[in-house]
């Protein structure tokens, strides 16, 4: 049998033209693949995701640089979608979404629904600090006077009577001072009933009237020590010895002496006097 017979068969089987076309088909194929391999828009890369950890709030956004980015993308943080700003092939921003949470969370970018790249733990967010704590509050502010009142309710038989240069309190702190002078204790006249009500003095206390010195917090105008403002007519508790705590009753106060004021005596004689 003839290679090509007299109608221009392959071994009277196979047409020339048919062959040919074959090849011509054979030919193009990767002819064709190289071209969609020149030609073709490579898939996005991830470079760089800047800055890469943040504190948790709202309105955050993330610089991203990269390669191949399209506008047509979509970009997921975590399992949350977020905004994706393609500003150049090369450079986009991404506003985070504001329910994130705290912890490392992977980049995906998405072509429609088909992943096409992704950049594992690519923004870390962090909890947000506590407030910070309150300043702390100044020191109070200190001043020493002079109080004339009296130890009221003592008991002659147990209770220590207040003595001159005796202190009480703790050295510099509100309502610690000294006893300057003293006079002899006295009964505490006893309140009887009626209209209009009788006093006796033969009660079973005694009170001792005394001028002392003593520290109180400055607030205002006022001075206090625990809480009660030093003025005539109140009460002040003030703890002696062995945590004995007397109440004291207040009569007169005697301001702090200052630099250009203060008190002195002075003997001398007036003389050139016309009689």
């Amino acid at each position: 049998m003839a290679l090509i017979d007299d109608r221009g068969r392959l071994f009277g089987r196979i047409n020339l033209i048919d062959i040919a076309a074959a090849l011509v088909i054979l030919l193009l194929l990767p002819l064709g693949y190289g071209a969609y391999q020149l030609f073709r828009t490579p898939p996005p890369e991830i470079l760089t995701i800047e800055p890469g950890t943040l504190t948790q709030g709202s309105d955050l956004s993330v610089t991203l640089e990269g390669r191949y980015l399209q506008p047509f993308l979509r970009a997921a943080v975590g399992s949350l979608e977020a905004e994706l700003l393609v500003q150049t092939p090369t450079r986009a921003e991404i506003n985070l979404p504001a329910l994130l949470g705290p912890g490392s969370h992977d980049l995906v970018l998405y072509d429609v629904a088909r992943e096409v790249a992704r950049h594992p733990a690519a923004v870390t967010i962090e909890a947000p600090l506590g407030e910070p704590p309150p300043p702390p509050l100044p020191p109070p502010t200190l001043m020493q006077m002079r109080v004339l009142g009296a130890f009221t309710g003592l008991d002659r038989e147990r209770t220590a009577m207040p003595v001159r240069a005796e202190t009480f309190g703790t050295e510099g702190e509100i309502g610690a001072g000294e006893i300057l002078a003293v006079a002899p204790a006295e009964r505490e006249a006893m309140e009887l009933g009626g209209f209009p009500p009788l006093a006796r003095s033969d009660g079973d206390t005694v009170r001792v009237v005394a001028l002392v010195r003593v520290w109180c917090e400055l607030i205002g105008t006022d001075c206090r020590v625990g809480g009660t403002n030093v003025v005539p007519g109140e009460s002040l508790g003030i703890v002696r010895g062995d945590d004995e705590r007397a109440r004291f009753e207040v009569m007169e106060l005697y301001l702090p002496s200052t630099e250009l004021q203060t008190e002195v005596t002075v003997m001398g004689a007036f003389v050139g006097l016309d009689d």
